[in-house]
């Protein structure tokens, strides 16, 4: 005899999954967040600091920053746009000095590393 699952029983099956896919996401946010804070409170400048240096780099406008770990140290990653093309310019949180830009255009790629260390 086939089993015939009702489908009030079929959309709890799903909700549950659902939810524990959410609770494992939840706690993996909770850990990226208390990651990027404890990052954060090491840097010596803000972001609005980093925002600047990368536009004044590039001479573009930033859309998003973020920060982020780079060989070891803490950094900002700020997206910028400039004649219809995005870079992201990594900027080390502790001295304020641009270390990396990576250019996207279009399916072409180039990246010039900064050795501002």
């Amino acid at each position: 005899m086939k089993t015939v699952m009702k489908p009030a029983s079929a959309i709890c099956a799903a909700l549950l999954v659902a939810g524990i896919g959410y609770g494992a996401h939840a706690a993996q946010k909770t850990h990226e967040d208390a990651r990027d804070l404890s990052a954060l409170s090491q840097a010596k400048i803000s972001l609005s600091q980093a925002v600047t240096a990368a536009e004044q780099e590039t001479g573009g406008k930033a859309l998003s920053a973020d920060i982020l770990q780079e060989n070891g140290k803490v950094a900002f990653g700020v997206e910028v746009a400039k004649d219809k093309a995005t870079e992201t310019v990594v900027v080390d949180a502790a001295s304020g000095s641009v270390v990396k830009r990576h250019v996207a255009q279009g399916d072409a790629e180039e990246q010039e590393d900064n050795d501002a260390e």
